[in-house]
């Protein structure tokens, strides 16, 4: 998937990238649930470039911009937004799993803070996971959603990514990421998804955070 099928993630002073990628992802997944294939969901194309000269990337440069601050937020929010919608919209009802970053530059010293990134990428999902009820044994974490905002998801969010044991890049990339899921909701008229109460998934299963394989950076991956 590319970064900009979320697209208030795209920076409109010097990106320009197609619309209305996510209609055509829901009915994509749709069939594919519907032929019981279960699904991935991969981020291959990284705001500001994570791999220079490569088509995939959307933008064949040499200027690689992925491993700073400002970028690795907007995959974050991106991360956020997909876990939302995997857990929230029937359509996303095959997918187990989110990639962090396709094909990162192999070596690793050329990727400052990327590491941090890839933690952060996890506590984005785990989080938004937490909030909705759904157990992640092996994550040692732990929220409370409380009484007064148990019938608002966006609202419980708000109040669950702010807990003191989640950076706080991570709680940026939520609060961000909470009026564009409502953004999206009007869009494409499903709000309904999103304001349904009670909104808890317990039945669900945590998604896997998935990356590529260690070996694939040298130089202490």
């Amino acid at each position: 998937l590319v970064y900009w099928i979320v697209e208030a993630l795209v920076d409109q002073s010097h990106e320009s990238y197609p619309r209305g990628g996510l209609n055509y992802l829901c009915r994509g997944l749709g069939c594919l649930q519907d032929a019981r294939i279960s699904v991935i969901l991969d981020h291959h194309t990284l705001p500001g470039v994570q791999m220079a000269g490569q088509m995939f990337t959307g933008n064949c440069t040499s200027d690689v911009q992925f491993y700073t601050s400002y970028n690795y937020h907007r995959a974050l929010v991106w991360t956020a937004v997909m876990t939302m919608l995997t857990h929230l919209d029937p359509n996303f009802g095959s997918v187990f799993a989110i990639e962090a970053v396709n094909e990162p530059i192999m070596n690793a010293a050329l990727t400052p803070n990327y590491g941090t990134f890839q933690k952060n990428f996890v506590q984005t999902i785990r989080v938004v996971e937490l909030t909705l009820g759904i157990p992640v044994l092996s994550s040692g974490l732990s929220v409370s959603v409380s009484v007064s905002v148990s019938n608002n998801f966006t609202a419980a969010l708000d109040v669950t990514s702010s807990a003191s044991i989640f950076t706080a890049e991570v709680q940026s990339a939520l609060a961000d990421a909470i009026p564009i899921l409502m953004e999206i909701g009007v869009q494409y008229s499903s709000q309904s998804i999103f304001e349904a109460s009670p909104f808890q998934q317990p039945s669900h299963t945590s998604l896997m955070a998935n990356f590529m394989d260690i070996n694939w950076q040298y130089n202490n991956p």
